[in-house]
């Protein structure tokens, strides 16, 4: 099914499930596109159904209510597998039942890569950037520039498929918290607990994330101690971020304690500049890192993510 810029694509499975895909072709679409939704024509009526892409609560919302008739409809999480969200029949899997992400994943649309190559072992190849820096640095601001970039950059297939923002800080947020007026995004923003179960979940989520995407962004916490170390030990390179020159030294000792490849150390200003003190290694000065601001990521930042990025 295609609508405008929405495509749903029906992918058959061995399995008791079919998957219902979804690819935004423009990246963000409008709420009325939901008008003229519709199933697949060939949708099995006898299996359950799991929907997967990345694409909007309500968009989610329309297409489980369409597939009320299926036996049962799970959404799925590519963290933590398919979760089961309605359930029509009662010798079906139960509301909150989950399956494993291994069972869907197999099926999903990937990139293919040079035909020369090996497979590539899961989570070989994949890069893990984490973003460091005390707090109030504008990490997560230059994060959200950076991936903004990439969706005007990326081929849209390319940037929905391989790569992925991973919140590692219980900050509430999200890329919706820069989107919005920020009035509003504060009495939105729910703070969670930085403790060894969230630490937990961050670890695991990263582990399984490699193994199905090209590049994750990681927005770390602003304290160098073991719980974010944990964190750092499952990353492969880092962007050092700080208001405070003379702390970027003890982020590069927590990221080579890490093993981690340094792509750059931003210096965050409060007023708008974007200078390049070095090329190797990569250092920056760089502002407003503030959110509402409309930042203009430099050409030699880019170009150091993109290389990570294969074609």
């Amino acid at each position: 099914m295609n609508t405008r810029d929405v495509t749903v694509t029906l992918i058959p499975t061995e399995e008791d499930f079919q998957i219902l895909d979804i690819f935004m072709e423009a990246g963000r679409i409008r709420p009325d596109v939901i008008r003229s939704l519709s199933l697949p024509s060939n949708i099995d009526p006898a299996k359950g159904v799991v929907i997967s892409g990345r694409a909007p609560i309500w968009l989610y919302a329309r297409l489980v209510h369409l597939c009320l008739n299926a036996p049962w409809v799970a959404t799925y999480d590519p963290k933590a597998g398919a979760i089961i969200v309605v359930r029509r029949s009662v010798d079906r899997p139960q509301v909150g039942d989950v399956i494993p992400k291994e069972k869907v994943f197999c099926y999903l649309p990937k990139h293919s890569g040079p035909s020369n190559q090996e497979e590539p072992k899961p989570g070989i190849g994949s890069k893990a950037i984490a973003f460091l820096g005390p707090p109030h640095s504008g990490k997560s601001v230059l994060m959200n520039a950076l991936r903004i970039k990439m969706q005007e950059v990326l081929p849209a297939e390319k940037f929905q498929r391989d790569f992925y923002v991973l919140r590692a800080c219980p900050d509430g947020e999200g890329d919706w918290f820069n989107e919005i007026p920020q009035e509003v995004a504060m009495t939105l923003r729910y703070k969670n607990r930085f403790d060894d179960e969230f630490v937990n979940q961050i670890c695991q989520a990263l582990e399984q994330l490699r193994q199905q995407k090209q590049l994750l962004l990681v927005d770390c916490g602003g304290k160098i101690d073991r719980k974010n170390q944990r964190i750092l030990n499952r990353c492969t390179h880092a962007v050092i971020v700080s208001r405070h020159p003379e702390e970027i030294p003890l982020w590069r000792g927590a990221a080579f304690s890490s093993e981690l490849e340094i792509l750059a150390e931003v210096e965050s200003l409060t007023n708008s500049c974007a200078e390049v003190l070095s090329s190797s290694p990569l250092r920056i000065r760089l502002g407003k890192l503030e959110r509402g601001e409309r930042l203009a990521v430099p050409d030699e930042l880019w170009g150091c993510l993109k290389s990570l990025i294969v074609d």
